[in-house]
């Protein structure tokens, strides 16, 4: 099950989700952070239809007292999605109670369930606290940084600080968690650049001209992009390719250091952070599946 605030990096982390047969993704939640909830309920419907795939989608909760910053408008654009005038969906998205409709999704499915979240950790915290936990056998999820600097605060990584209460209890669940945060998903071999947009442009397929059409003009104004949330979604693909340390992590909940993550290395830790991935893999991977695939 995929929860994600779908911005650009989103986006392309969701195709990525959808052309892997890995990875049988039974629903997506949408969550407040690079957008508000409705937002990107609405805009994953945009790109699943742009690409010809369907999974129910569930608008989920955003963070109490949400409210969108000039940060997430000046990378993912006025409408989440680079303002490429993707055309709005035809489909729906699941109104009414977020977290009952993501329980009957989970409780639904006749194995044990795999989260993979690239947003804020809102609908988690929540989920965790519900009947399906014990459905949930493993998170994979973009979020915080653990030896490296923030990118909101010298401490935070964004989506641990619009929600560290979340983030904290997440951690803190016992459940098994692999996560990819700032300290490998701003390693420089593996950026957006004017040389992997070539690559792109090289493949014939509807998710790798929409991917172009995503990252062209931020690559074009910032030189490179960073794709941070395609890295939780190809470490649940396939893993073996990441470098990580297991520890124990809280995450400080509120006050000046708010979202900064406290790690303590141990071997009964529940939490896998992934420090270095082998680059060239991680791309091939990448732009094997902007292939779409039939499934």
């Amino acid at each position: 099950m995929l929860d994600m605030d779908v911005g650009v990096d989103d986006a392309v982390a969701l195709m990525v989700a959808l052309n892997s047969r890995e990875l049988d993704v039974i629903a997506l939640s949408s969550v407040g952070g690079n957008v508000s909830a409705r937002i990107a309920a609405i805009n994953a419907l945009r790109v699943m239809e742009a690409i010809g795939k369907r999974v129910p989608v569930i608008k989920g909760l955003n963070v109490k007292h949400y409210r969108r910053d000039k940060h997430s408008i000046d990378i993912h654009g006025r409408d989440g999605l680079g303002d490429i005038n993707l055309p709005m969906p035809e489909g729906r998205y699941v109104a009414g109670e977020p977290i009952r409709s993501m329980v009957d999704a989970i409780m639904k499915s006749g194995d044990k369930v795999t989260l993979i979240c690239t947003g804020p950790l809102t609908n988690a915290a929540r989920l965790l606290q519900s009947n399906a936990r014990d459905r949930i056998e493993r998170i994979f999820l973009m979020g915080g940084v653990y030896h490296d600097s923030g990118n909101v605060t010298r401490d935070a990584e964004f989506n641990f600080y619009t929600d560290a209460a979340a983030a904290d209890d997440v951690m803190n669940s016992k459940i098994s968690i692999v996560t990819c945060g700032l300290d490998v998903t701003t390693k420089q071999d593996c950026v957006i650049d004017s040389y992997m947009l070539d690559r792109m442009r090289g493949i014939d397929s509807v998710s790798a001209r929409l991917a172009v059409r995503l990252l062209e003009e931020r690559v074009s104004r910032m030189g490179y992009f960073h794709l941070h949330d395609v890295f939780a979604v190809l470490a649940a693909v396939r893993d073996d390719i990441f470098v990580k340390e297991r520890a124990m992590v809280r995450v400080v909940r509120s006050g000046r250091g708010k979202g900064r993550c406290m790690v303590e290395h141990t071997e009964g830790g529940n939490v896998h952070i992934c420090m270095d991935v082998k680059s060239d893999e991680f791309k091939d991977i990448l732009l094997d599946r902007l292939v779409d695939s039939i499934n």
